[in-house]
Formats: structure tokens, C-alpha cells, sequence
């Protein structure tokens, strides 16, 4: 590693009171190496999460399963934040049954994978992302934040909302 963990956790806990949630962090076992060292740092960031009581945001990019099994040992009902699951369906059911939320990107215009997470899931368990620049609702287009507005329209067609609705509950 180009850092020392131990160092950025200090800096974390030293700044807790100006953290609003510990993330991106988690396990990629599509992009990533070394995958014990993957998990031990990923476990130190939820034990920080934890000891601090901030909400955790999860990547788990290959590695769904394995990462859902970690958080499950933990138990931190309400403090985690799925980060674009891209997981089986079977994993987006435990995920609901544990209450944690799942991020919604942009890409849900043209993913069906997303759609049928929207459809199954309580809107009270949805928060949008932007997942900038990837992830676009547009073919060939770079995302951007303000394409934030079509995940809103895509969740309210799916669940039979006005647009307010959805983004006052999310």
C-alpha cells in the first residue's frame, strides 16, 4: 500500500465529528489483488464505522457475497449503504432483510438489473447515486450529477409516484 491504514483510520476517528459516513470502502475481487489484505482493511473500516457510529459505504464489486457475509458478523442495522449493487438477486434479498439501504444509479434508465431491485425493494431503503462518471443513463455519454433527476423519474414510473414523492423520501 501506498498509505498507512492505521494512519487514515487515526485521521478518521480524529475527525469524526466532521465525517458524515465512512466510503467508499469494501472488497473488489474484479479490479483487486491481494484479497486477505482486502478484507482485513475492509474489516478495520467497519470496526471504525462502528466505534464511531457512522454509516458505512459498501463497494463490493465481484465480491457480494463475501462482503454481505463480513457485514452480517457485524450487525449494523441502519448503518450501511450498499453502493450500486450489482449482486444476485438472492443477495439484494438479504440485504433488504437486514435493512440496509441500496444506491440506485443513474444506469437504472437502461438496467433492468436495477429496475427489479426498485420494484422488490421498500422505497424507505432507496437512495439515488450518481456513480459519476460511469454509469450513465445515456449510452455513450459520460455521466454527471445532474443525471441524478432520471433515477428520480425512473424510481417513480417503477413504484407509481409523483416525482415529489420519491425525492422527499429519498
Amino acid at each position: 500500500l501506498d498509505f498507512d491504514i492505521d494512519e487514515e483510520i487515526e485521521f478518521i476517528f480524529k475527525n469524526k465529528d466532521k465525517i458524515v459516513a465512512i466510503g467508499e470502502v469494501g472488497m473488489d475481487f474484479k479490479d483487486g489483488t491481494d484479497f486477505a489484505m482486502q478484507e482485513k482493511i475492509f474489516r478495520k473500516m467497519i470496526e471504525l464505522a462502528k466505534k464511531i457510529d457512522k454509516p458505512i459505504v459498501v463497494h463490493s464489486r465481484k465480491a457480494e457475497e463475501k462482503v454481505i457475509q463480513i457485514l452480517e458478523e457485524y450487525n449494523l442495522k441502519k448503518k450501511i449503504i450498499m453502493h450500486c449493487f450489482c449482486g444476485k438477486h438472492k443477495l439484494v434479498q438479504r440485504i433488504r432483510e437486514n435493512e440496509w439501504y441500496l444506491s440506485i444509479p443513474t444506469s437504472i434508465v437502461r438496467d433492468e438489473h436495477f429496475q427489479k431491485i426498485v420494484k422488490e425493494t421498500p422505497i424507505h431503503l432507496l437512495l439515488t447515486e450518481t456513480d459519476s462518471p460511469f454509469l450513465s443513463p445515456y449510452q455513450g455519454i459520460k455521466n454527471e450529477p445532474s443525471f441524478v433527476k432520471e433515477t428520480i423519474k425512473k424510481i417513480a414510473e417503477i413504484k407509481r409516484l409523483p416525482e415529489i414523492d420519491v425525492e422527499t423520501i429519498i
